[in-house]
């Protein structure tokens, strides 16, 4: 039996089968499922954490499709810039182009989001 054209690179096949596997495995409803002998002692996340995740999901989704996955792969997924480059299928510079970018608008976001909240506060208009 001869091999298949993607076992050239044995590491990216490997990691394309843990991938698949995993991701299979969480499709999955047992996958939530946790079984412990004793519920675990768990305090319900601070509030504030909730609020400024779901800000920057909010800021997230207003910029481009291009910006926004750089910025997840780069900083949630903790790649670097030449493997977020592969993963795109695109140069280094490019994805550095999109970092500089996403992060100058999400910034900007921020700024806005920060000034009406404040004016809204204080009853202030601009």
């Amino acid at each position: 039996m001869a091999p298949r054209a993607g076992a050239d690179n044995l590491d990216a096949y490997v990691q394309r089968i843990l991938v698949r596997k995993h991701l299979d495995e969480r499709r999955l409803g047992w996958s939530r499922v946790r079984l412990l002998p004793e519920p675990p002692d768990t305090t319900a996340p601070a509030t504030g954490d909730v609020e400024i995740r779901e800000e920057l999901r909010a800021a997230l989704e207003q910029l481009p499709r291009a910006q926004r996955t750089v910025l997840v792969l780069r900083f949630a997924c903790d790649l670097s810039v030449g493997d977020v480059a592969a993963v795109m299928r695109c140069s280094p510079s490019n994805v550095k182009s999109h970092t500089a970018r996403g992060l100058a608008a999400l910034r900007h976001l921020y700024d806005v989001e920060r000034v009406s909240s404040s004016d809204s506060t204080h009853g202030r208009k601009r």
